[in-house]
């Protein structure tokens, strides 16, 4: 069976003490009571309550001083907290909420008011720490998947972003202007400008984007990321503000890079291997049809490297394959050594496996 909440009452009047005991039991609560504002500090500590309700004028700690102390206690925070007064100016009412009320009501109270007021209040903070909760997740998830949300304001150029933002960017939210323009100082010089042009035009079709671009972090460097925005309408119609989301990507793309480097290169040579030689030579003789010219391929063998390994060792072998790949290097162009992929008539210097080498 579900547990009932736990209310902590606070007041020098015993009378009142026990009217308030009873009319939150009938309200469905648990009670535990203190006389002075010392007794409901370590009373709070020791049945960590789920509602508070504090007079005001007690002994030792007042009222007021007690809201301040719980605030400052680590499950506290977020405590919902009712003072209990028979003071109702208005330098009292702001004074109680300065200390850290949740809200006030004033004597003599009406216990079935008081009750109703209570689970209210109790409601409300279930409401609360849902939504609580919800960010916790929010911003943890968003930390393991390197990827915040974004808002700017149009009228107002009022830029919001989550923590994960600052985080991928390197910015201390405390002293960020809150601008667009110091959002997009914080992407590469070199990406800015068309950075600033997708955004100018995304507005004028009232429409989408996807881009990646670089930013530069103050401790890590350049960084890649992959963002998403919308432009969002007010109700009228007109552009009301631009909703967005930024991931880093940099590991990412350092994983696709390593991948790519382990299927199409030799990693004792760094020389493109048999697969990347393959798909060179099938773009080379569609390109030598295509033109009408003529390509030749030259197949290179280190004659008796068996006897190599076999006397001197597989790691002496190694040596010799990579300094035989520095040599044939030297011998070709530096653009056939890497294909130059803008050349229209390709050349590749490969490494087919073992001691044969290639270059086309």
């Amino acid at each position: 069976m579900e547990q009932k909440p736990l209310a902590l009452v606070a007041d020098d009047d015993i009378t009142l003490r026990v009217l308030a005991r009873e009319a939150l039991e009938q309200a469905g609560l648990r009670v535990e009571d203190a006389a002075t504002g010392r007794e409901a500090l370590e009373a709070f500590q020791r049945d960590t309550p789920h509602i508070v309700l504090l007079d005001v004028m007690m002994p030792e700690m007042d009222g007021f001083a007690a809201c301040a102390a719980l605030r400052r206690l680590p499950q506290g925070e977020n405590v919902p907290i009712m003072i209990m007064t028979e003071l109702d100016d208005v330098e009292s009412i702001a004074q109680a909420y300065d200390a850290g009320a949740t809200d006030f009501i004033t004597k003599p109270w009406n216990a079935l008011i008081l009750g109703h007021r209570v689970r209210y209040m109790l409601r409300a903070g279930q409401v609360i720490d849902t939504l609580r909760e919800k960010e916790r997740s929010l911003a943890e998830a968003q930390r393991m998947a390197h990827i915040g949300n974004w808002q700017w304001d149009l009228a107002t150029d009022r830029f919001t972003a989550s923590e994960e933002v600052y985080r991928i960017l390197g910015l201390d939210r405390t002293t960020f202007p809150d601008t667009m323009e110091a959002y997009l100082e914080a992407i590469h010089p070199e990406d800015r400008d068309q950075r600033r042009q997708l955004l100018r035009l995304t507005l004028a079709q009232m429409g989408t984007y996807e881009h990646d671009h670089r930013v530069r972090h103050p401790a890590h460097g350049d960084r890649i990321v992959h963002e998403q925005a919308k432009v969002v309408r007010e109700p009228g119609g007109t552009t009301g503000q631009v909703v967005g989301t930024i991931q880093d990507i940099t590991d990412r793309r350092q994983a696709e890079a390593q991948i790519h480097f382990l299927s199409y290169y030799d990693q004792l040579t760094q020389l493109p291997n048999r697969l990347l030689f393959q798909d060179r030579v099938t773009q080379a003789l569609a390109l030598a049809q295509r033109h009408s010219f003529i390509g030749a391929v030259l197949l290179i063998n280190l004659d008796r490297f068996q006897r190599i390994n076999d006397t001197l060792g597989p790691s002496t072998g190694d040596d010799i394959l990579k300094e035989v790949a520095q040599r044939l290097l030297h011998c070709v162009r530096k653009s056939d050594s890497v294909g130059r992929p803008h050349d229209p008539y390709p050349s590749i210097l490969s490494r087919l496996g073992g001691d044969e080498f290639t270059c086309c």
